[in-house]
């Protein structure tokens, strides 16, 4: 069976409580009940990757630092395993009273879903960041990561880890191009949500088009 869209919820046993918050809300019950989607909970710490019922379990370290590790496994399985229009990833903690989840309210999610989308990376929210920007960030977390990911100079785009999408062609390219493409202190410094963003760069250029208007969806 191919799917429309298939939503991972990223997750943890820390975030429990935001999980259950989120299936209690219309938005979660709105997309079980589309049999056009497919919606997988995401959990780390496993000794193998596996699919049980709607839970995608994830080997490895079920850590901050981890979590671009988790996420290109998600990635991988996913791909590997079924077949769909798109790959949306949310937070399971949406539903938290913090200020990137009020950016995101559950409302305009929920119209979200209903749009077509179009492009190969798509999202609720865009951002940019400069090296400056995650230097910042960094500290602010207490944490030491490889800003050299991002150009002197330059601005990347990405969307909100909070809710972003990719398509089939993409998400493909990300799950067989990531290890090459980027370094491998990327995949234990908890920046997981540039990871599509990163490799967009790439796959445009793989393609002849214009990064700005293929973010933007103009292609």
């Amino acid at each position: 069976m191919k799917y429309e869209k298939i939503i991972c919820i990223n997750t943890c046993k820390r975030d429990s409580v935001y999980l259950e918050k989120l299936k209690q809300t219309d938005l979660y019950a709105k997309l079980k009940s589309n049999e056009a989607y497919k919606v997988i909970e995401v959990h780390g710490g496993f000794e193998d990757t596996e699919l049980i019922g709607d839970v995608l379990q994830i080997r490895g370290d079920e850590s901050y630092m981890n979590l671009p590790t988790k996420m290109l496994e998600m990635f991988k399985f996913i791909n590997d395993n079924f077949d769909f229009s798109y790959l949306f990833k949310i937070d399971s903690t949406i539903t938290a009273d913090t200020i990137h989840a009020k950016e995101h309210p559950l409302d305009k999610v929920s119209d979200y879903f209903d749009l077509p989308h179009e492009g190969y990376y798509v999202g609720l929210r865009n951002k940019h960041v400069k090296r400056w920007q995650l230097n910042e960030w960094a500290r602010v977390k207490g944490i030491k990561v490889n800003t050299n990911i991002i150009k002197r100079r330059h601005t990347l785009r990405f969307y909100h880890g909070k809710l972003y999408g990719v398509s089939k062609e993409f998400s493909k390219y990300i799950s067989e191009n990531v290890k090459e493409k980027l370094p491998n202190d990327f995949f234990t410094q908890a920046m997981e949500d540039l990871m599509p963003a990163l490799m967009f760069e790439y796959f445009t250029k793989s393609k002849g088009l214009d990064l700005r208007d293929a973010f933007y969806g103009k292609t």
